[in-house]
């Protein structure tokens, strides 16, 4: 096997359109602030975790690529086609610079930790073909998916994406392999999900 190589990639949507469905509970410049506030959250932790040997944020908004650049993370421009598109297009953006393996990471995770990036990425230290995948706290939505190589399988983010891309790896002769954090595993989609943001405790985590 080559030397291995770990692109991230952080795919974010324009922060005025970013988490929606708390407009009942937060006013749009709070949502833009948290937003913002989620996605620096994710850039320090990549950088303090050293896993990256390159990393970048793909997205349509000029600002959010403004503010990686900052934290010296190469910025894509995407033409809004959606999430999934976004993941493509970061993971042949991965391939160009000859990266072996390519993780995606949101940019709503507030708990993430240098320790799940570590952990991620020492149970892909395989020779082999890898799939790494880190479910939500409902257990149904991708937190994080590793790849070796990185067009190993087709993105496919969204409702279920969990078992989806369980699926798809197994359609392609690979043995997903799961990691299970409370860090990571805390997005912020709903209302409800702002209580772990007020000092709710979260578990230690588990493999």
């Amino acid at each position: 096997m080559s030397e291995r190589f770990l692109a991230v990639i952080i795919p974010m949507k324009p922060l005025h359109r970013a988490k929606q469905r708390l407009q009942s509970v937060l006013a749009d410049g709070e949502r833009l602030a948290l937003a913002q506030e989620m996605l620096v959250h994710v850039l320090t932790t990549v950088i303090d975790s050293g896993i990256a040997d390159l990393a970048a944020v793909i997205s349509p908004d000029v600002n959010v690529l403004d503010l990686a650049a900052d934290y010296g993370f190469v910025a894509l421009f995407e033409a809004e086609r959606g999430y999934n598109e976004a993941v493509e297009q970061g993971i042949g953006w991965a391939q160009a610079v000859g990266a072996s393996d390519v993780l995606v990471l949101p940019g709503d995770l507030p708990a993430l930790t240098s320790a799940d990036l570590n952990h991620i990425a020492k149970l892909s230290n395989t020779p082999s073909h890898v799939a790494v995948i880190a479910p939500d706290v409902r257990g149904t939505g991708t937190n994080a998916l590793l790849l070796r190589p990185p067009d190993l399988i087709h993105p496919s983010f969204g409702q279920d994406s969990f078992q989806r891309h369980r699926e798809l790896a197994q359609a392609v002769g690979v043995e997903p392999l799961t990691y299970h954090s409370p860090s990571i595993a805390h997005d912020v989609d709903l209302p409800a999900d702002l209580q772990v943001l007020k000092g709710e405790k979260l578990a230690p985590e588990r493999q």
